[in-house]
């Protein structure tokens, strides 16, 4: 795959949660240095049905960036959660929209469920031009699918 020099890439991901992004290079031959080109910092990302990008930072998550709803008595987790244990009568204060706690986990700040469309403009160095280049997420949960320059150029679920 050959890149331009200013590249975009977009990664379309099902609730991506990225420690570190690394875009490394390397060539064929057992002599050959690997080359690494650090991605973490400030990225745009959108959330499904958003008109509008916000700003994070990565590595993190975004309930750690601030973005999500308050979780609250509706909240739909993918976790085991034992709702028949919230029924008891002590428990009745805390499942209101204005004082939820949750019985059982450390409750989230914030909590999304979701497609995230993460987005940065990071420059290739010239010395990379015609290498095969390899992009590193670590623990993109979900599918992840990358695109540069608006086209797609791989998916990994």
């Amino acid at each position: 795959m050959k890149l331009r020099k200013n590249c975009r890439f977009a990664f379309h991901s099902v609730r991506v949660v990225c420690c570190l992004l690394v875009l490394s290079s390397a060539l064929n031959s057992a002599n050959a240095k690997q080359e690494t080109l650090d991605l973490s910092g400030k990225w745009q990302v959108r959330l499904a049905q958003a008109t509008e990008s916000q700003h994070v930072t990565l590595p993190g998550t975004l309930r750690d960036n601030g973005i999500g709803n308050p979780p609250g008595p509706n909240t739909k987790w993918i976790g085991t959660v034992r709702k028949l244990a919230w029924k008891l009568p002590q428990f009745a204060n805390f499942l209101t929209e204005k004082n939820y706690r949750m019985p059982f986990w450390l409750q989230p700040e914030r909590r999304y469920l979701g497609k995230a469309i993460y987005s940065r403009e990071i420059e290739i160095p010239p010395d990379w031009n015609g290498r095969a280049v390899e992009l590193f997420l670590e623990r993109p949960h979900w599918a992840t699918e990358i695109f540069v320059d608006g086209h797609f150029v791989g998916r990994e679920n």
